[in-house]
């Protein structure tokens, strides 16, 4: 979405709140494959694996700052942190998986508060 020269300010606020609209209504997908890599080292050590729930547990991080969303940040920084951790050793204990998991459920939570903000408009 392409801001016309001319917007006026609440053309923005328009604007960002379909943006936030989408971000929230896409956090489901993303929650899902979190899971599905966390779910995936379970039984053993799988590199790609961990980089992809590293990366994606970054990636949301970062996407949640821009979009305002604050109660994402924290959570998805922690997943990210600890599949990095994963990364530098090379390895993963059956605690980490249960904090990840943990970890995962309070980021449920988090997705749920920011989706009920904006579709109060107060997101």
């Amino acid at each position: 979405m392409t801001e016309p020269p001319d917007a006026t300010p609440e053309d923005r606020r328009q604007l960002l709140a379909e943006l936030r609209r989408e971000f929230a209504r896409v956090l489901p997908g993303r929650l899902a494959a979190l899971n599905e890599a966390l779910d995936a080292c379970t039984d053993h050590f799988d590199r790609a694996v961990a980089e992809r729930f590293y990366f994606k547990a970054h990636a949301l991080m970062g996407t949640a700052a821009s979009y305002g969303a604050t109660e994402l940040v924290e959570p998805a920084g922690r997943l990210a942190r600890l599949g990095q951790q994963w990364l530098e050793r090379g390895a993963l204990s059956a605690a980490e998986i249960r904090v990840a998991g943990d970890g995962l459920t309070l980021l449920e939570g988090a997705v749920t508060a920011y989706q009920a903000r904006v579709a109060n408009g107060t997101g």
